[in-house]
């Protein structure tokens, strides 16, 4: 138990050095170029229609006194007039932006699922030798396979943390342990998605993945719970935690089932 969960720590820890030694740095680039169309999109979109959302879905209840917010000059003149419109939609820019945050990083894993893929056949290849032969067919099974994993893991994880924060709302005991239990929740459904690549390449089913990982939870705790550390590192940790997070699962794994066979 212990045992796998330190194993999943440690190779998470030591991954950017792997990453650096056997050439691989320039998987880190991937999250940086998605991360930053990601957010200067959903910043445009916020400036643009934010206003026309907040007026279209409140516009029956507040005054229609309101200044226009059609660009991002309009939206630093609100700063100067102020009305209940404008703070409504800096609320739910604000809101929207925080959850953006808070669920980016499935975000990364959908769109680099092809990505990543390839990079767990090559973080595979420097310790196995084994050779990925690239099929198109195979290739296109495994960036499906990838972002239904993703998708999978957000929609449960989003299912516990709403039903968890509504139940704590009811019990004040819960809410004293929520953030605890939903750090481990998000921690094991990330550890999950970064173990997932190496159960792809063994040509696993979505099943038999999902089977082998709870064997594994411990394991998949350990990386999911360096994930989140290293996601919070200012600037750089959404860049480099889902690249180390399948470093660290990847060369993870190959160590534990070594170990294993080697007790047996």
């Amino acid at each position: 138990m212990m045992k796998e969960f330190t194993i999943g720590v440690w190779h998470s820890v030591k991954a950017t050095g792997f990453m650096f030694r056997h050439g691989l740095w320039q998987y880190y680039l991937y999250p940086v170029m998605v991360s930053v169309v990601f957010y200067v999109f959903l910043l445009g979109a916020l400036i643009k229609y934010a206003y026309s959302l907040v007026k279209l879905l409140l516009g029956p209840y507040l005054p229609e006194n309101m200044p226009k917010l059609e660009g991002f000059w309009d939206f630093l003149n609100i700063l100067g007039n102020i009305s209940l419109y404008s703070i409504a939609a800096i609320m739910m820019s604000v809101l929207t932006l925080f959850l953006a945050s808070r669920f980016s990083k499935y975000i990364v894993l959908i769109l680099l699922a092809p990505v990543f893929s390839v990079l767990g056949e090559k973080i595979d290849n420097k310790l196995t030798g084994q050779k990925y032969d690239f099929e198109l067919n195979q290739f296109v099974k495994d960036m499906i396979r990838g972002i239904s994993i993703a998708i999978r893991n957000l929609i449960i994880e989003l299912f516990w943390t709403a039903l968890i924060t509504i139940a704590s709302l009811f019990s004040g005991g819960l809410a004293l342990v929520s953030s605890p239990i939903l750090l481990v929740i998000s921690a094991y459904f990330y550890g999950f998605s970064m173990m997932d690549y190496t159960c792809e390449r063994r040509r696993l089913s979505i099943g038999e993945g999902v089977k082998f990982v709870r064997r594994h939870k411990w394991f998949a705790l350990g990386n999911g719970l360096m994930y989140l550390a290293t996601d919070m590192i200012p600037f750089i940790g959404g860049i480099i935690a889902p690249v180390n997070g399948i470093c660290g699962a990847t060369t993870g794994i190959l160590e534990f089932e070594k170990t294993s066979q080697s007790e047996n």
